[in-house]
Protein backbone atom coordinates (compact mmCIF):
# COMPACT_ATOMS: atom_id res chain seq x y z
CA UNK A 1 0.00 0.00 0.00
CA UNK A 2 3.07 2.30 0.72
CA UNK A 3 4.47 1.85 -2.91
CA UNK A 4 1.29 2.58 -4.22
CA UNK A 5 0.97 6.08 -2.24
CA UNK A 6 4.08 6.87 -3.09
CA UNK A 7 3.46 5.99 -6.86
CA UNK A 8 0.25 8.37 -6.71
CA UNK A 9 2.51 10.95 -5.20
CA UNK A 10 5.01 10.82 -7.71
CA UNK A 11 2.81 11.32 -10.46
CA UNK A 12 0.85 13.90 -8.90
CA UNK A 13 3.45 16.06 -8.27
CA UNK A 14 4.60 15.04 -11.99
CA UNK A 15 1.73 16.33 -13.16
CA UNK A 16 1.32 19.40 -10.75
CA UNK A 17 4.83 20.29 -12.41
CA UNK A 18 3.51 20.71 -15.66
CA UNK A 19 0.28 22.52 -15.11
CA UNK A 20 2.88 24.79 -13.08
CA UNK A 21 5.07 25.18 -15.94
CA UNK A 22 2.54 25.48 -18.62
CA UNK A 23 0.86 28.64 -16.66
CA UNK A 24 3.80 30.44 -16.17
CA UNK A 25 4.62 29.99 -19.95
CA UNK A 26 0.95 31.18 -20.58
CA UNK A 27 1.04 33.54 -18.63
CA UNK A 28 4.58 34.60 -20.10
CA UNK A 29 2.61 34.48 -23.49
CA UNK A 30 -0.55 36.70 -22.75
CA UNK A 31 2.52 39.15 -21.06
CA UNK A 32 4.08 38.81 -24.49
CA UNK A 33 0.96 39.64 -26.37
CA UNK A 34 0.03 42.83 -24.10
CA UNK A 35 3.72 44.46 -24.06
CA UNK A 36 5.26 43.41 -27.46
CA UNK A 37 3.04 45.92 -29.58
CA UNK A 38 4.45 48.76 -27.34
CA UNK A 39 8.07 47.61 -27.06
CA UNK A 40 7.92 47.61 -31.08
CA UNK A 41 6.26 51.16 -31.43
CA UNK A 42 9.09 52.12 -28.68
CA UNK A 43 11.96 50.89 -31.14
CA UNK A 44 10.57 52.41 -34.44
CA UNK A 45 10.38 55.68 -32.39
CA UNK A 46 13.72 55.33 -31.44
CA UNK A 47 14.82 54.25 -35.24
CA UNK A 48 12.24 56.70 -37.07
CA UNK A 49 14.52 59.48 -34.68
CA UNK A 50 17.73 58.47 -34.98
CA UNK A 51 20.53 60.43 -37.17
CA UNK A 52 21.15 57.71 -38.95
CA UNK A 53 17.42 56.94 -40.48
CA UNK A 54 16.93 60.80 -40.72
CA UNK A 55 20.13 60.78 -42.87
CA UNK A 56 19.07 58.27 -44.70
CA UNK A 57 16.05 59.28 -46.08
CA UNK A 58 17.82 62.40 -47.00
CA UNK A 59 20.11 60.64 -49.15
CA UNK A 60 16.93 58.84 -50.65
CA UNK A 61 15.15 62.04 -51.13
CA UNK A 62 17.82 63.69 -52.95
CA UNK A 63 17.97 60.43 -55.14
CA UNK A 64 14.39 60.56 -55.95
CA UNK A 65 14.79 64.44 -56.52
CA UNK A 66 17.27 64.19 -59.00
CA UNK A 67 15.35 60.84 -60.87
CA UNK A 68 12.71 63.23 -61.32
CA UNK A 69 14.49 66.14 -62.66
CA UNK A 70 15.90 63.30 -65.11
CA UNK A 71 12.29 62.06 -65.84
CA UNK A 72 10.47 62.06 -69.14
CA UNK A 73 7.51 60.69 -68.68
CA UNK A 74 5.08 62.65 -66.15
CA UNK A 75 3.75 59.53 -64.56
CA UNK A 76 6.90 58.14 -63.65
CA UNK A 77 7.28 61.73 -62.11
CA UNK A 78 4.15 61.52 -60.02
CA UNK A 79 5.26 58.53 -58.94
CA UNK A 80 8.16 60.05 -57.24
CA UNK A 81 6.19 62.86 -55.91
CA UNK A 82 4.12 60.45 -54.43
CA UNK A 83 6.59 58.57 -52.86
CA UNK A 84 8.47 61.63 -51.69
CA UNK A 85 5.11 63.11 -50.09
CA UNK A 86 4.50 60.16 -48.26
CA UNK A 87 7.98 59.41 -47.22
CA UNK A 88 7.67 62.86 -45.43
CA UNK A 89 4.67 63.38 -44.09
CA UNK A 90 5.56 63.15 -40.60
CA UNK A 91 8.58 65.58 -40.98
CA UNK A 92 9.03 68.91 -39.98
CA UNK A 93 10.08 70.39 -43.63
CA UNK A 94 12.93 72.53 -41.66
CA UNK A 95 14.43 69.93 -40.98
CA UNK A 96 15.80 69.42 -44.97
CA UNK A 97 18.20 70.44 -46.54
CA UNK A 98 17.06 73.74 -48.97
CA UNK A 99 17.08 72.12 -52.28
CA UNK A 100 15.14 69.14 -51.27
CA UNK A 101 12.51 71.34 -48.88
CA UNK A 102 11.71 73.54 -52.49
CA UNK A 103 11.55 71.08 -54.08
CA UNK A 104 8.72 69.52 -51.36
CA UNK A 105 7.29 72.43 -51.45
CA UNK A 106 6.71 72.87 -55.32
CA UNK A 107 5.37 69.40 -55.93
CA UNK A 108 3.01 69.04 -52.50
CA UNK A 109 0.14 71.37 -54.33
CA UNK A 110 0.25 70.13 -57.55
Amino acid sequence: MNIIKTIVFTIVCIVLLFLTVFAIQGTDFFLFQYFAPKYEEAKRSVFVESKEYRHGTIQELDKMRLEHVKEKDPIVQRVLEERALRLTAEWDKSELPPDIEAWLRSIEYK
